[in-house]
């Protein structure tokens, strides 16, 4: 058997082609003037990122925080030929996938391909038959934490003729990463609220229809049947924002059997969330399919669903993926996408104001309209404890009252 050159053949250069600079309090300027993005932002980081450690390859994912489900990925074009390899692979072989899973609990929480034993990775099917014929001989990940909470992934690859990712450059990275996660979660708090600003213009532009007498006399019949057939409603600065929920059956090698109207609008706007060809199965649903159809029949537990909320175009779109047999046993995907209600967004919004699992059960408890000393005994907690939580859950998401934190709960967005 011949085996590919083996990357420790070459030396780690501790001192990167460029100056690493000293990890800011906040990442550059740049990166956060008047951008209102995650996909901008993210490409220029890249870019940013690439000027100090030179890579040939990178690919950054945000994630919803609590299913770590991609919420859509941007990709460098020199990695994107094997992207959706790496990303088959990933799912197929759990232990590549835990990899990123790990990574989240890790300390500290990135991890550099080329300190693995060498001898393991020169006959690891992911080296010599995705990274090494590509061209890349190493490969940086790194879990982008917050306040507990992954937020995002980052990986990057160096090239066969370029040195290894060296000590000095992982512990930039480590050092940039939280700043980096802290971004992403600031783009969920501005994509939630501006679907609360989208929402209340979607209200206004129904109100005023709703009392415009309109004359039907002077529309064509073709206008008219344009008009009855469509589901979507513009909002400014936003795209159309489709009423109807959204049906697709795919079968076990993601080709689509069956779907609804609505689901191609749906499908549109989270292409064009990621500039992705709308030929294209979004990443989001991509990767929920897989993490579904390649998990172990042994998997504890083992997961017939599986739902999240995505960022894109000012909105959240909610989407469920249910793993179903058919009566020859082939395994099949019903997904379901469709606009995210408060209930659905809930889990996220503790997310971002960082609140504990106790703090999230009074919440519960409030939301119920349970007064302090019923909280208290349905926790066993003092009053003064109830109080204390509250005074810190009114702290973390800027309300005084409770009055504030259930309005604040049950908006459409933060």
């Amino acid at each position: 058997m011949q085996f590919p050159p083996s990357p420790h053949s070459r030396p780690t250069v501790d001192t990167p082609p460029h100056t690493l600079p000293d990890v800011p309090h906040h990442l550059p300027a740049a990166l956060d003037k008047e951008m209102t993005s995650s996909i901008v932002y993210r490409q220029q980081l890249l870019d940013w990122l690439n000027i100090y450690m030179p890579f040939g390859g990178a690919c950054c994912t945000m994630v919803d925080p609590d299913s770590l489900l991609s919420a859509g990925a941007v990709v460098e074009q020199q990695l994107e030929s094997i992207h959706t390899g790496l990303l088959h692979y990933e799912y197929q072989h759990a232990h590549a996938h835990d990899a990123y899973v790990q990574l989240v609990h890790a300390q500290p929480p990135v991890s550099v391909l080329s300190q693995h034993d060498s001898s393991i990775l020169l006959v690891h099917p992911r080296y010599c038959e995705l990274l090494q014929p590509a061209g890349f001989a190493d490969e940086l990940r790194a879990a982008l934490m917050y306040k507990g909470k992954c937020w995002g992934f980052l990986t990057l690859y160096r090239q066969q003729q370029h040195p290894l990712f060296s000590p000095s450059e992982k512990q930039w990275i480590i050092q940039l990463a939280p700043l980096i996660a802290e971004r992403l979660r600031w783009f969920h708090l501005h994509t939630l609220q501006t679907a609360e600003h989208n929402d209340q213009q979607h209200d206004i532009s129904h109100t005023t229809l709703a009392h415009t007498d309109i004359s039907y006399s002077n529309i064509s019949n073709s206008e008219q049947l344009h008009s009855s057939e469509s589901s979507t409603t513009t909002v400014a600065n936003s795209s159309p924002i489709v009423a109807d929920q959204g049906i697709l059956l795919l079968s076990s090698d993601l080709t689509i059997l069956s779907s609804n109207r609505a689901a191609s609008s749906w499908l549109e706007q989270l292409c064009q969330h990621e500039n992705e060809e709308t030929s294209h199965l979004p990443r989001p649903l991509h990767t929920a399919a897989l993490q579904l159809l390649h998990q172990s029949a042994e998997a504890e537990p083992f997961q017939e669903r599986v739902q999240s909320c995505i960022p894109a175009n000012g909105r959240y779109i909610a989407i469920s993926v249910q793993l179903l047999y058919t009566m020859d046993n082939d395994q099949q995907l019903f997904i379901e996408m469709t606009q995210a209600s408060p209930e659905q967004l809930f889990q996220l919004r503790c997310d971002m104001f960082s609140l504990t699992t106790r703090e999230q059960e009074l919440i519960a408890h409030v939301i119920k309209g349970r007064s302090t000393r019923q909280i208290a005994d349905q926790l066993y907690i003092s009053s003064f404890t109830v109080q204390d939580h509250l005074k810190s859950i009114f702290a973390k998401t800027n309300t005084s009252s409770r009055r504030e934190l259930l309005a604040l709960l049950r908006s459409s967005s933060i």
